[in-house]
Order: structure tokens, then C-alpha cells, then sequence
């Protein structure tokens, strides 16, 4: 049985009010992922060195493996970069995933030169100021059994579509998003057996990007595991008055899943406030 978390950790600003990155932010975050142990942590907005990093001199993961380090643990770290805002030498912001992978599990190939982008472009002109989003795999080995993990995020609507105005109902809606998960299906679906995907799609339960990635087979971790009425409450991110479920655990149909232990929802439990998303953490079993 393995434990699966991801997990939007906003940079690790959220203890400065999402300003700047500060080692405060980075450093509870680190503790709460030692208490839950996960074989398989995926991050979102996780960055190189920048401004927003704070100006640290080394990329977060980086600083993440070494405090992870620090508290014995020994996770295998990937990094994959997606887009960088830059003015000359001086880099403002940038993104990326990170991917840790536990000392239980043999890592067999990742694609962290080279992450997939699976980014919709309807301006190719104005492609440097386009949030890259991109993909991050890895194929891994678990005893004698092996399985894809794939980790993303995807883009808001785009600033110029009619769901931004709708926003936070239209989360999922956007033109824009619906590509983007057509593009990351089309690239998951060369990978062959046993796979995982999670990350943060703002997209709600039940929108058209949601109902594409279930409607091509993936199961729903959550859905599958809680019941109805207190998976339609469940909410993973919360900014202001919002109150938002944009984070989603999918498999294919050989993944058991067994429990959400440890997971609440926004509002609750020991990860509040360290980002402005929540983790989701489920345990699963490789079916033979």
C-alpha cells in the first residue's frame, strides 16, 4: 500500500500573505509533510530562484530537499520547470511542479529536462507572456509492479474569455482549460498500464474539463472514496470569501484506492493556512 499527497503550496508565501516566499513558509510545509509520511508528494507553484522565491540564490526544491534532509527524510526530488518572467538578468517570478518520490519506490524514467507543455496558445505572437503550463511524468517501480505518475496544473480561463467574468462558478470552463486538458490527455495517452494523476486543474467537480477526464476513464480518488454528500462539500482551496474544489486525485481503473485518512477539507485540519489550497492524501494499493 503506498500514500499519494498533492498539493498546491503557493510558492511557500502564505505565511507572508502570498508576497514572497519565506524559509518560514518553506519550512512548515516541510513539517506537515513529515507528519503524513507520503511515499508520493506532487507540488504545484514551486520555483526557481526569483524575487517571489526570495532572492535566495538556490531554486526551491533545492532548499526543499535539503530541509527535507534536515528531518531525515529521504525523498528523491524532480523538478519541472514551466515559465519564467524575467526583465533582463532580474527574474521577477517563475513556475513549476515538483515531484518527491520516497525511498520505497525505484525511479524507472521523468521527463524534468524536458516537461510535457501542454499550454493553449490562441495568441502564438504573444507566447512569452503566456503562463506556460506543463506536465511532469515519471514511470516508477513498486516491489515488482510498475505505474505512470503524472503531475500538472493547469491555466484559470483565460483573461480574455466570458468565464473569467463568471468567475468562480465558470472554474473549468474556460476554452483555454478545456484545450489544455485535450493536449495533457493526448500525452498520457502514450503511456501504456497502471496510472496516476493529480495536481491542481482549476476546474470543479462536474465542469467540462473535469467531465472530459472522467468521460476518457480516469476514476475519481475522492468521488470514489467519500461519500456523496461530503464530497460535494469538500472545497481544496480558499483566497479571500472564495471557496473552491480545483485539486483532483485520477487513476486508472487498476488503482484500489483505500482511504483519505488525514485529508481535510479547507477550513480544517493541520494544513490550513499554510498555502491557499489544501492537500488532498489517500492511501492506494497496486491492483496485481
Amino acid at each position: 500500500m503506498l500514500r499519494l499527497l498533492t498539493w498546491n503550496v503557493r510558492y511557500f508565501s502564505n505565511l507572508q500573505g502570498g508576497l514572497r516566499s519565506s524559509a518560514t513558509g518553506l519550512e512548515a510545509i516541510v513539517a506537515a509533510l513529515d507528519e503524513v509520511d507520503a511515499d508520493l508528494v506532487l507540488l504545484q507553484e514551486v520555483e526557481e530562484d526569483s524575487w517571489r522565491a526570495g532572492s535566495t540564490g538556490q531554486a526551491q526544491a533545492e532548499r526543499l530537499s535539503e530541509a527535507l534532509s534536515r528531518r531525515g527524510l529521504s525523498y528523491r526530488c524532480l523538478y519541472y520547470p514551466a515559465h519564467r518572467y524575467r526583465l533582463g538578468k532580474f527574474v521577477f517570478y517563475t513556475t513549476g511542479l515538483c515531484t518527491l518520490i520516497g525511498p520505497r519506490l525505484e525511479l524507472l524514467t521523468e521527463n524534468s529536462s524536458q516537461p510535457k507543455d501542454i499550454t493553449y496558445r490562441r495568441f502564438p505572437a504573444l507566447k512569452p507572456l503566456k503562463q506556460t503550463r506543463v506536465c511532469g511524468h515519471s514511470r516508477l517501480r513498486f516491489g515488482e509492479q510498475e505505474f505512470d505518475l503524472y503531475n500538472t496544473h493547469l491555466s484559470l480561463p483565460a483573461f480574455l474569455s466570458p468565464q473569467i467574468l463568471q468567475l468562480p462558478k465558470h472554474m473549468g470552463w474556460g476554452q483555454n482549460q478545456v484545450e489544455e486538458a485535450k493536449q495533457l490527455l493526448d500525452f498520457i495517452g502514450e503511456a501504456r498500464g497502471v496510472r496516476l494523476l493529480a495536481g491542481d486543474f482549476n476546474s470543479l467537480p462536474d465542469s467540462p474539463v473535469y467531465r472530459l477526464l472522467t468521460e476518457a476513464g480516469w476514476i475519481d480518488a475522492f468521488r470514489k472514496l467519500l461519500p456523496p454528500e461530503q464530497y460535494d462539500r469538500w472545497q481544496t482551496q480558499g483566497l479571500g470569501g472564495l471557496r473552491l474544489h480545483l485539486d483532483h486525485v485520477f487513476s486508472t481503473p487498476e488503482i484500489e484506492w483505500i482511504d483519505a485518512e488525514e485529508s481535510h477539507s479547507w477550513g480544517e485540519g493541520r494544513f490550513q493556512n499554510l498555502s491557499d489550497h489544501v492537500p488532498k492524501l489517500c492511501r492506494f494499493r497496486l491492483r496485481r
